[in-house]
């Protein structure tokens, strides 16, 4: 024999059937609710796969230096800079702003790497 339950938010519960009916929609709810926070996480995570896309396609110079094994001095590499932000301005290609933590350079230019290979094949750095 069944007690009777009561439920605020199913109300009361009188037969088997209508328990295996009102617990049948507890885990349908549920389900739906960890449906959305799966979709919210999705979304999330691809918007942090694009952030960490683009955040990889800009480059600073000291950034492209110890990437790709230059060894240029921090005269050269002003210069590159210069040269790169001159380019950048002109062409209207957009230049990030990059937070070095380094107390020297507490911001400096971050430059797409579509304008370091056209620099690299053209022999300008």
């Amino acid at each position: 024999m069944l007690q009777t339950y009561n439920n605020t938010e199913f109300g009361e519960i009188r037969t088997e059937d209508e328990l295996l009916e009102k617990a049948y929609l507890i885990v349908q709810k549920r389900l739906a609710e960890r449906e959305h926070q799966l979709h919210q996480s999705e979304q999330k995570t691809a918007a942090l796969e694009v952030a960490l896309n683009r955040s990889l396609e800009y480059y600073t110079v000291m950034k492209y230096s110890q990437v790709f094994g230059k060894n240029w001095s921090m005269a050269r590499r002003q210069e590159i800079g210069k040269m790169l932000s001159q380019y950048c301005r002109y062409k209207r290609i957009e230049i990030r702003k990059c937070y070095t933590g380094d107390e020297r350079f507490d911001v400096t230019n971050s430059y797409p790497l579509t304008v370091w290979e056209y620099f690299a094949t053209h022999g300008r750095i």
